[in-house]
């Protein structure tokens, strides 16, 4: 059980919610987005196998490198979500939680399919609309984080046209007050600590943090913004 919370929406319950639901012994796994080194650490002391983590932007590599220097079995490189350097058939499990909510996610879930072994698994966390109309500073979050939630309903149906089975999901919406609060704690904790160099590389990603946990927790973003961890397999 990590001591730690993992600064991401679904906190560590997405992580608790796919070993419970799967055996990762022996898994090839990739993580797809920045803010995942506890959940490699977590994930490679079950596996025992080298994780990789990809990241979509420079910053994220830096700080995620950053983050695991000392940590000899994981590593993060710098791709693009829709067309990794990876070969087909891959992965025995692709784990992403809030990083393919964004207008690509078609092409990212093409590539994903691609990498994947056939009968093997995809653990994904989405950010989704509750109601369809959302009100200006929800549109804001949208625009300034490159965000794309769906209704629930939308969202699975992508999944279901890009092939993947769903096995399970659970609703992780009751985690985004906590995780937002946790944010806005870390961006402002970190300000004070850091030394400019590493307030540079981490810069885009604390003033991330900043706005979306300021305006979620002062204008009731619960109202609007929800969050759901699906497992999928790939089939055959």
């Amino acid at each position: 059980m990590l001591d730690k919370s993992i600064l991401l929406p679904g906190l560590n319950k997405q992580l608790q919610f796919l070993k419970s639901n799967s055996d990762l012994t022996g898994k090839k796994v990739l993580i797809i987005g920045a803010g995942s080194e506890l959940i490699a650490e977590d994930i490679f002391s079950l596996t025992n196998l080298p994780v990789d983590i990809i990241v979509d932007n420079y910053d994220s590599l830096i700080a995620t490198r950053l983050n695991i220097h000392d940590k000899k079995n994981i590593s993060c490189s710098l791709m693009d979500f829709e067309s990794t350097d990876f070969a087909a058939n891959s992965f025995d499990l692709v784990f992403a939680q809030a990083s393919v909510s964004i207008p690509n996610r078609k092409n990212i879930l093409k590539e994903i399919f691609r990498i994947l072994k056939p009968n093997s698994t995809l653990c994904i966390g989405e950010i989704i609309k509750l109601q369809e109309k959302t009100p200006p500073f929800i549109s804001e979050i949208f625009s300034t984080s490159n965000l794309f939630p769906l209704i629930l309903s939308e969202l699975e149906k992508v999944y279901e046209k890009s092939g993947f089975v769903l096995l399970s999901k659970t609703d992780l919406t009751s985690t985004l007050p906590e995780y937002f609060k946790l944010a806005n704690k870390f961006a402002k904790k970190a300000e004070s600590e850091m030394n400019e160099s590493e307030k540079n590389y981490m810069k885009k990603i604390l003033n991330r943090y900043l706005h979306e946990s300021n305006s979620f927790l002062k204008f009731g973003g619960d109202k609007y913004l929800g969050f759901y961890t699906f497992i999928y397999n790939k089939g055959v």
